[in-house]
């Protein structure tokens, strides 16, 4: 009854309905069985790092789709909520109308405030900002169009939405190429998050302790602990660990 109810609080009716019978079918049928929603199972490796059935807090940015891809789907569904932040307004009218306990903001991320370039491509997963991964985009998929858009930094963002001491368990980050730049946006040590979980794209793995993402955050305190087909998994190994499961 406690699930049902948080459905109902989560979502539309119909959705939550849904989602209701999915958990049920599952716990009848093999309850050890695990349901993922993100791209390549980003969730649950997220999940075997971070214990979902503990209230926590995660921060999204390139959130994409508040269902299909979702890296914080799963989280949600176990009565986590957070922040959304995405460039892509159609993207953050679905996070409003959807995921009713958490917060969706529309905003450009970057380490400075300056007008961009944002590029959309009729696979929304993958609009970007990055000029370095454009051309590799478009032989890839169709471009949608173009517009100018004024960046924010992150940290901009979390003073504005989060309260004074809120504890980040997740920081999530898939901007398509423009992941440094996020995290260069953020002070970190001010908004310390557990677990980082950010794309590395064309990641040479024995070049690992070059990648600018690896020593970026090395230098402030983050391991890598682990990398996955798009994703670096970084811990803080100074700040809280309570709901962390270091390997």
């Amino acid at each position: 009854m406690n699930r049902l109810a948080l459905m109902f609080r989560s979502f539309p009716p119909v959705l939550a309905l849904r989602f209701a019978v999915v958990y049920a079918t599952k716990r009848l049928f093999d309850a050890h069985a695990s349901i993922n929603y993100s791209q390549t199972g980003e969730d649950a490796v997220i999940r075997s790092l971070l214990d979902e059935t503990r209230q926590g807090f995660y921060v999204d940015v390139g959130c994409h789709d508040p269902i299909r891809s979702s890296n914080t789907l799963s989280l949600y569904l176990h009565g986590w909520h957070g922040v959304n932040i995405d460039a892509n307004p159609r993207l953050i009218e679905r996070f409003r109308a959807t995921r009713r306990r958490d917060i969706a903001v529309c905003a450009a991320i970057s380490d400075r405030e300056h007008d961009v370039v944002f590029h959309e491509f009729d696979d929304e997963l993958v609009s970007t900002l990055s000029a370095e991964v454009l051309p590799e985009w478009q032989g890839k998929w169709s471009k949608r169009g173009e517009r100018v858009v004024r960046t924010r930094t992150l940290d901009a963002v979390l003073r504005e939405h989060l309260e004074p001491g809120t504890e980040i368990d997740l920081l999530s980050v898939d901007v398509e190429g423009h992941d440094l730049n996020v995290l260069c946006s953020i002070d970190l040590e001010v908004f310390r998050p557990k677990l980082i979980v950010v794309e590395m794209h064309h990641l040479d793995l024995p070049q690992l302790p070059h990648s600018p993402i690896h020593r970026h955050l090395q230098r402030r305190g983050f391991r890598q602990i682990g990398y996955d087909t798009l994703n670096g998994y970084f811990v803080d190994t100074r700040g809280a660990r309570a709901g962390l499961r270091l390997p």
